[in-house]
């Protein structure tokens, strides 16, 4: 396991307070705090300037008392492996939500979104001018 300060604080804080993240009409899965809700916190901390990069970050993680330097590269590499099957997932959901239209996992979403929303209004557009054609 990774042992980082930081992550620790903000952890310790979200997971105790039972941090609540239940937004019912945009998502209705896990709603409690997670490791992915402190690294975005972190992300935003980094981004203001306010934490180290993230080969400092990495290097204040491994603490040699904690775990080797092969426990180390373990644990990265299940990482590593996590993202890749992250982004190819990313981009199957992507390429069916848009219907072949987008397929990269590094899209914003909000063009993802953007571009399903474009296919449902001509998908209603057509049924509509279906049911016209057809009374």
């Amino acid at each position: 396991m990774l042992s980082a300060p930081k992550f620790e604080a903000i952890w310790q804080c979200i997971s105790i307070k039972s941090w609540d993240i239940n937004v019912p009409e945009k998502y209705s899965g896990y709603m409690g705090a997670t490791g992915n809700h402190v690294r975005a916190i972190l992300d935003a901390l980094r981004s203001a300037g306010c934490l180290k990069g993230d080969r400092e970050f990495l290097t204040e993680c491994y603490d040699p008392d904690v775990m080797t330097r092969e426990e180390l590269i373990t644990a990265l590499t299940n990482e590593l492996h996590d993202v890749r099957m992250l982004a190819d997932h990313c981009s199957k959901i992507y390429e069916w939500a848009t219907n072949g239209r987008i397929s990269k996992p590094n899209t914003f979403p909000c063009e993802v979104i953007s571009v399903a929303e474009d296919i449902r209004q001509e998908e209603l557009m057509s049924f509509l001018a279906d049911e016209k054609n057809n009374t």
